[in-house]
């Protein structure tokens, strides 16, 4: 039986944005845009990313970041959905 894991408890907090600011594709505490996160973790490993004027060389750890940015991100509204729902009531 394979014992299964929270994959939430695996992340280091804010290790995605301050890969992004050594980048240079964010400054500062700009939001990161969630096209970017989804792009990245549609491309294949050693792929290059163009955004703006940036080239983005997509590693492993990188799209494992931000495969997990959009996985959040869904749950987060998958709740916004669910807390409407309950104060129509």
């Amino acid at each position: 039986m394979v014992r299964k894991t929270n994959w939430t408890k695996n992340l280091k907090k804010g290790a995605y944005r301050e890969q992004l600011k050594r980048l240079g594709i964010i400054h500062g505490d700009d939001d990161i845009p969630i096209t970017l996160s989804r792009r990245i973790c549609k491309a294949k490993e050693g792929d290059y990313i163009h955004w703006g004027r940036h080239k983005i060389h997509v590693t492993t750890l990188l799209k494992k970041r931000a495969c997990a940015a959009v996985g959040l991100y869904k749950m987060s509204l998958d709740r916004a959905k669910k807390s409407k729902k309950t104060k129509r009531k």
